[in-house]
């Protein structure tokens, strides 16, 4: 496994958009990750992801397999007045349930400990 940040700078960025783009619009997925329920649009999703990239302390980090495939993502926030928030978490269907999660809320966890 490997988790890397999504930021500028990151290889097959437009790609991994639109992984994670399909992956919010799972249905099981687009219930927790949308307050309208409405799938996200691409224009309005790719402005998403740029606007929040590195502002009010928004960070993606992507999960991949040792075939380096997209297999999920977390997306934090740090806050001066509410500390380490978790705002979501999805993970490709097919690669549930082989700790990918877990991998992903552990190292959110311990890179929230370097930064308090």
């Amino acid at each position: 496994m490997k988790i890397v940040e999504f930021n500028n700078e990151i290889e097959n960025r437009e790609e991994l958009i639109d992984k994670f783009l399909e992956l919010h619009n799972q249905e099981q997925n687009l219930k927790m990750l949308s307050f309208t329920g409405i799938p996200f649009g691409g224009e309005f999703f790719r402005e998403l992801v740029n606007s929040t990239e590195n502002v009010m302390g928004i960070k993606q980090f992507h999960i991949f397999n040792v075939e380096n495939e997209f297999c999920g993502f977390i997306v934090t926030k740090e806050s001066i007045m509410y500390g380490f928030e978790l705002l979501s978490i999805a993970i490709v269907n097919n690669k549930r349930n082989k700790g990918y999660a877990t991998a992903l809320i552990n190292f959110a966890c311990n890179y929230a400990k370097t930064k308090n």
